[in-house]
């Protein structure tokens, strides 16, 4: 929903739905050419944007900093990766089998491809 110059995106969590307000101001041009071409509504335009951007982000993070954002007992379950071994993972000390980039590349927004790379990454550790 779009209203005064700001985009509400909806977003659920454990709870509920919740709706943030997001202020596209001197955006809201470069974002309509957008919804032009895609045919997509501003808010659904703006939604896909962000989760571009967030896709970008992981990109640049280890696989341990990607899985530390998301709740492991909830990966567990949508992974089928026991938290035990979602939590090695995170503390990077075992490399990811194939598999377990597989399993984790159907619910996190990078595919497994994308996961094999990042898991290459140097750990980044405090000295």
């Amino acid at each position: 929903m779009v209203s005064n110059g700001f985009v509400y995106l909806t977003m659920a969590d454990k709870v509920g739905r919740e709706r943030i307000a997001v202020d596209v101001g001197d955006l809201r041009n470069l974002l309509e050419q957008e919804t032009q071409i895609s045919g997509n509504s501003l808010s659904q335009e703006v939604r896909l944007l962000i989760q571009e951007g967030l896709k970008q982000r992981y990109k640049q993070r280890t696989l341990a900093q990607v899985l530390s954002l998301f709740d492991v007992e909830q990966l567990a379950k949508d992974s089928g990766i026991c938290a035990p071994r979602l939590a090695e993972l995170i503390v990077e000390a075992d490399a990811p089998t194939n598999l377990e980039l597989t399993k984790l590349g159907r619910c996190l927004p990078l595919n497994a491809v994308e996961l094999a790379s990042i898991s290459r990454k140097p750990a980044k550790k405090d000295y």
